[in-house]
């Protein structure tokens, strides 16, 4: 599982740390079907309440889950359905929260890079993913001088 923190703390005009500890992080598709991740999610979930925070699921990625839902494959269909059952739970219990995500019909990817680029220099951006692909993309975004 790869956690990506996008932000180094930036003083604004005053002094003060942008975006502090407000992090706002954000899972894919491969993160959630991860069988592990549903074991480490409910770990951190009580600190997610305790810091009145949460996770952040793009719309795009739950219309991906709802479409591997009807893969050939019965490991990857029961894994989409144990991901969409756990963002459910997590949207009750006030620890996810869901994302319109604009974009038509682009991948999540597409849609993770644009939010990354235009709010990384405004909060501690983070991804939980497994996708190496992705990893790649959004770390590359720090090296860019483009904010």
């Amino acid at each position: 599982m790869n956690l990506i923190n996008l932000a180094e703390k930036k003083l604004d005009a005053r002094g003060e740390y942008i975006g502090g500890s407000d992090y706002k992080i954000f899972l894919d598709a491969a993160g959630l079907m991860q069988t592990s991740f549903i074991d480490y999610f409910k770990k951190i979930t009580p600190e997610l309440k305790d810091k009145k925070t949460g996770i952040i699921v793009i719309e795009r990625v739950v219309t991906e889950l709802k479409g591997l839902t009807f893969n050939k494959k019965s490991d990857i269909s029961t894994r989409a359905k144990a991901a969409l059952d756990l963002i459910k739970d997590g949207i009750k219990n006030g620890v996810i929260v869901s994302m319109e995500s604009t974009g038509g019909k682009q991948k999540a990817d597409a849609i993770f890079e644009a939010i990354f680029t235009r709010f990384r220099g405004r909060y501690n951006l983070a991804l939980i993913t497994t996708d190496g692909n992705l990893t790649k993309s959004i770390l590359a975004l720090n090296t860019s001088d483009a904010v």
